[in-house]
C-alpha cells in the first residue's frame, strides 16, 4: 500500500513540474521571488524622476491604408478634428463596351464599413466631390499635405450604421455598409465611355472622388475601401438589354489617401496622444544616474513602465486600445521600436488594461541599454499605434512608475 502511494505521489509531482514548465519563461521565478527583490520608482514620490510632455506630431503616412476615416467631432481639450479621403474608382474592365443608346438606371455608391469613434447617434452630413488633382497609387502622402477641392457632386446626410448588415445582390454575408445614390455621376461616367479604353486613360479623364463632411458632428467613421462591397455600380440599359451593371471599384488597385485636418489646441499642461497625425508623448528619463545606482550589484529581470489614464477621460471619447513606446533618433527624427518588442505583444505590453486604465510597457532590454550608454537617447515616446487608422484620443495622468524586478549578486 504504501509502494502504491509514493507511486501517486510521484505522479502528482510529476504533473506538477510539466505544468509549471509549460508556463511564461518570464514568469518562471519572478512570482516566488520576495518584496524585498523589487525597486519601484514612481513620479509620486521620486522628485524629478520622469516628467510627461505632450508633442505634436510632424506628418504621418496616410495613402494606401484598407480603413479610411471620415468625419468631424470636437474634443474640449484637442480641439476640432476632422477626417476626409479620396480615392480612384477602377472600371472592373478595360475595354468597356456599354452598347448602343446606353441609359442609366442608377448609379450606387456603396462603402463598406469598418467601425467608429464617437457617438453614431448624431446625423452626418457629406460634400462628394470629383477629384481635380490626380493621385497615384506608386506615389508617397502624408498628413501634412493640402489637396486642391474638387468640383461638388453630391450632398447628403445619414445616421452612420457600422453594425448593421445589409444584403445587396451577391452579398450573401450582410455587409454593414453606406449607401447612396450618384445618378448624375453614373450619368456622367456614361458620357465618357470613350476615354475608358483602360485604366489610365479613364483616371486621366475622371481622377475619382472626394468625401468630406461638412458640419461638426460627434463621430467619425470607418470605412474599409478593399471590401468588395466598396464600389459605385452603374445599373443601366441599352438598345439591346434591360438589365444590366458595370462597376468601379475602390480596392487594392485605386489610389486612395485619407486627408486629417486638427485643430491641435491641447493646453501645456495637459498629458495627451492623439491619432491622425495629432499628438505624442515624449517620456523623459531625467536621472538614469540613480536609477543605476540603486541597480548597482544586481541584474535586471524585469522592469515595467505604468502610465495611467486620466480618470474621467472616456466619458465621451474612448482612449486608444494599444500604444506604442519607440525612441526617436536625435539626429534623424526616425522612430525605431524599443529592443523589448521583438520579444512579442504579451512581453511588451501596450495594451489597455480595462479595469485599471492603465498602459503597462516592459522596457527590461532598453532600460539596460541606456544605463549602459549604449543608446544616446535619454527619452521615449508614447504614440498610436495605427495612428492613420483610428481616430482616439488619450489623457494620461503625470503618475509614472518604473518597477524592477531584479537577482542580487
Amino acid at each position: 500500500m504504501k509502494h502504491k502511494m509514493n507511486k501517486i505521489w510521484m505522479l502528482g509531482l510529476s504533473l506538477a513540474i510539466a505544468l509549471f514548465s509549460c508556463t511564461d519563461p518570464d514568469l518562471i521565478g519572478l512570482e516566488i521571488q520576495p518584496q524585498s527583490d523589487r525597486i519601484t520608482i514612481s513620479s509620486l514620490t521620486e522628485s524629478n524622476i520622469f516628467s510627461l510632455t505632450s508633442t505634436e506630431e510632424d506628418s504621418i503616412r496616410v495613402d494606401e491604408r484598407n480603413f479610411k476615416l471620415l468625419g468631424k467631432y470636437e474634443d474640449p481639450l484637442f480641439g476640432l478634428s476632422e477626417a476626409y479621403f479620396s480615392t480612384q474608382l477602377i472600371p472592373s474592365d478595360n475595354d468597356i463596351d456599354f452598347g448602343e443608346n446606353a441609359i442609366l438606371d442608377s448609379a450606387v455608391l456603396s462603402i463598406a464599413y469598418a467601425g467608429f469613434y464617437g457617438d453614431t447617434s448624431q446625423e452626418l452630413s457629406i460634400n462628394v466631390m470629383e477629384l481635380s488633382e490626380s493621385i497615384h497609387l506608386d506615389s508617397s502622402y502624408y498628413s501634412s499635405q493640402s489637396f486642391s477641392e474638387g468640383t461638388p457632386l453630391s450632398s447628403f446626410s445619414f445616421y452612420p450604421r457600422p453594425l448593421t448588415k445589409r444584403t445587396f445582390d451577391e452579398d450573401t454575408i450582410g455587409t454593414p455598409q453606406l449607401r447612396k445614390v450618384m445618378n448624375e455621376l453614373g450619368t456622367s461616367l456614361l458620357e465618357i465611355q470613350s476615354e475608358m479604353a483602360d485604366n489610365e486613360s479613364f483616371l486621366s479623364a475622371f481622377k475619382g472622388i472626394q468625401l468630406k463632411a461638412n458640419t461638426v458632428g460627434n463621430s467619425i467613421v470607418y470605412f474599409n475601401l478593399n471590401d468588395n462591397m466598396s464600389k459605385l455600380a452603374l445599373y443601366y440599359h441599352n438598345d439591346e438589354h434591360d438589365s444590366l451593371r458595370f462597376d468601379l471599384y475602390m480596392g487594392a488597385t485605386a489610389a486612395k489617401i485619407n486627408h486629417f485636418d486638427l485643430q491641435q489646441s491641447l493646453p501645456e499642461d495637459a498629458i495627451g496622444i492623439q491619432s491622425m497625425g495629432g499628438y505624442n508623448v515624449r517620456v523623459s528619463f531625467n536621472n538614469l544616474e540613480y536609477i543605476d545606482s540603486l541597480l548597482s550589484g544586481k541584474v535586471v529581470n524585469k522592469a515595467v513602465l505604468t502610465f495611467n489614464i486620466e480618470d474621467g477621460s472616456e466619458e465621451n471619447f474612448a482612449a486608444h486600445q494599444t500604444l506604442q513606446l519607440v525612441r526617436v533618433d536625435s539626429t534623424t527624427g526616425i522612430k525605431y521600436v524599443l529592443a523589448d518588442w521583438y520579444e512579442g505583444v504579451e512581453h511588451f505590453g501596450g495594451i489597455k488594461d480595462t479595469i485599471t486604465g492603465q498602459y503597462r510597457f516592459n522596457i527590461s532590454k532598453h532600460l539596460q541599454e541606456m544605463i549602459l550608454g549604449n543608446i544616446d537617447e535619454k527619452d521615449v515616446y508614447l504614440v498610436p499605434l495605427g495612428g492613420a487608422a483610428n481616430a482616439n484620443r488619450t489623457i494620461l495622468t503625470e503618475e509614472v512608475e518604473l518597477d524592477i524586478i531584479y537577482t542580487e549578486f
